[in-house]
């Protein structure tokens, strides 16, 4: 993996990104505060074969 992010769509306002980390070898994981009803979230990563980030 070579990174990633999220983003939060929040309607009212409230809600926000709090955090966003790599979660194991090929993951990505957010946190947020104040989700609701009317909010949204993208989490997402981007991977690439070893090799591809090798030097």
């Amino acid at each position: 993996m070579t990174g990633g992010g999220a983003s939060v769509a929040d309607k009212s306002g409230s809600a926000s990104l709090v955090d966003s980390y790599p979660n194991g070898k090929g993951g990505w994981a957010a946190d947020s505060a104040d989700f609701n009803a009317d909010t949204s979230g993208l989490v997402y990563a981007i991977c690439a074969p070893a090799a591809a980030t090798a030097p």
